[in-house]
Formats: structure tokens, sequence, C-alpha cells
């Protein structure tokens, strides 16, 4: 199976894609950020073809302030002068998830996704 890649970058329109073979599966992420593994008695996981990690503790440690509206189903993030609002993916044991690659593109962070050891690894630039 071949599947694509993604490298995302501060270009929102074209992300890099190089083909690889590798193959996403279901299971618990290990997201690595700056070097550092935030743990998560709720992991990320793969859905859809896509990493989706929950608001807290994974989502709240890459901005600077974040907020849940569950009456919407948004949750609103900044980090430094960026604010973003993204939808929740879905709720599980009453923790939104969202889908991990858009917050780390819109704060204008990359991201590497290893499948063999299904760790994403994220790096930020200081806020």
């Amino acid at each position: 199976m071949r599947v694509l890649t993604v490298w995302f970058n501060e270009d929102d329109a074209g992300c890099a894609r190089r083909e690889a073979p590798v193959m996403i599966t279901s299971g618990a992420v290990t997201i690595v950020v700056n070097g550092a593994i935030v743990a998560s008695s709720a992991p990320a996981r793969i859905q859809g073809g896509r990493v989706v990690a929950p608001f807290a503790p994974i989502v709240v440690r890459l901005v600077s302030r974040a907020a849940y509206r569950p009456a919407n189903a948004t949750i609103e993030l900044e980090r430094g002068e960026t604010h973003i609002v993204v939808p929740v993916a879905f709720v599980e044991n009453e923790m939104p998830y969202v889908e991990l690659g858009r917050v780390i593109r819109d704060i204008g962070g990359s991201a590497v996704f290893d499948s063999p050891t299904k760790t994403l690894t994220v790096v930020l630039a200081a806020a």
C-alpha cells in the first residue's frame, strides 16, 4: 500500500508531499513536541487517515491559550499573535478531540509522522 506522508508548513496551499511505502493503521499515536513526549491518559490516534488528539493535554501543550466551546463544538486556540478556531472531530469520555495536523499547520508548526513507530514529531518555533 502506498500512502502520502505529509509535512506541514506555513504554505497552506502546498504542503510538501512525498510518497512512501508505509501503511497508516489504527492505534495510539505518540506525540513528541520539540523533542519531548507528551504523556496523555487519553491518547492521540489515527481516525480516517488523520491524527486526532485530545484537547488536554496534547492540544493545550501546543498553544498559549485554549478554550473548548461545547455549545458550538469548536476549540479556540492562541499562540503568539495567531488566533484560530477549529472544529471538534468528536467527543469521547467528555474529552473533545481535534484533527492535529490542522492545528499544527495553522499555528505555523511542522510535523512528520513515522508510520512504523506511530509517532508524530512536532516542531514549533518559540511563541
